[in-house]
């Protein structure tokens, strides 16, 4: 729930304290503010606290506190105190005055993928256009595929155990390439590992023996240079051979 200007301030002598804030400028203004205790212990929220005109208060001139996560506990109670330096949101000093304090909160839980307090927990629920995307029993997982500019798989290779090296002709900020274990059902949890493209951007053709993979990368991209590099279960890339011609490689 969205709390608009709701925060219990206290704002004793803010324009003296702005005045010895220019001596102290790392300890600033003080700012306390109350945070509702009631129910259940603990609890977070998510706070912002702004600086308004000394004669207009719906004119904000610092916003010096933005989404802070705070947890009200047993012991304080709820109650905070944060700080402002006395400069403006284009970092400029203000002159000494009784500026006012504007405040909102919500409350925040945890997301477990970025492991930061939100307000608004996004839950994976379809994607389109892809095999590999997680369903939503995978709300933790990302998609194999993720990118802006991709073209489609250029080489596939099976191993004997009926897992696949899969190779994208052209990926940028992914992983390429994939291996894929074509036993499993078609989805998400075929994919054993996406390893980094280390730079490079794809290729045309890819060795693998079920457990390793081996596609040349292309430096520049449509160069005749090649760089060979393998790809294991330790996730590392290690470089094989250089310049050797397309479709001759030697995985161990």
């Amino acid at each position: 729930m969205r709390k608009v200007c709701s925060l219990s301030l206290v704002l004793c002598g803010l324009g003296a304290a702005l005045a010895g804030a220019a001596e102290n400028p790392v300890v600033g203004a003080p700012i306390t503010y109350q945070l509702p205790a009631d129910g259940p212990l603990p609890k977070t929220y998510r706070v912002t606290l702004a600086a308004t005109d000394p004669k207009n208060p719906d004119w904000i001139v610092s916003t010096f506190l933005a989404g802070a996560a705070r947890t009200v506990t047993a012991e304080n109670q709820g109650r905070f105190t944060d700080y402002w330096d006395g400069l403006d949101d284009n970092g400029m000093p203000l002159p000494p005055a009784d500026y006012g304090v504007k405040g909102i909160y919500l409350a925040a839980s945890k997301w477990e993928i970025d492991g930061q307090y939100h307000s608004i927990i996004p839950k994976y629920r379809i994607g389109a256009g892809e095999s590999w995307n997680p369903t939503p029993g995978h709300d933790r997982t990302t998609p194999a595929i993720f990118n802006h500019c991709m073209i489609g798989m250029e080489d596939i290779q099976v191993g004997p155990n009926g897992v696949a090296g899969f190779l994208l002709g052209y990926l940028e900020n992914g992983d390429n390439p994939f291996l894929v274990d074509l036993k499993k059902p078609i989805g998400r949890d075929q994919v054993i590992a996406a390893y980094s493209s280390a730079g490079y951007n794809g290729g045309t053709t890819v060795a693998c023996d079920g457990e390793v993979i081996c596609p040349p990368r292309f430096s520049p991209p449509r160069s005749s240079r090649r760089r060979w590099r393998s790809y294991g279960p330790s996730r590392r890339a290690a470089p094989v051979a250089r310049r050797r011609p397309a479709r001759s490689c030697r995985c161990h």
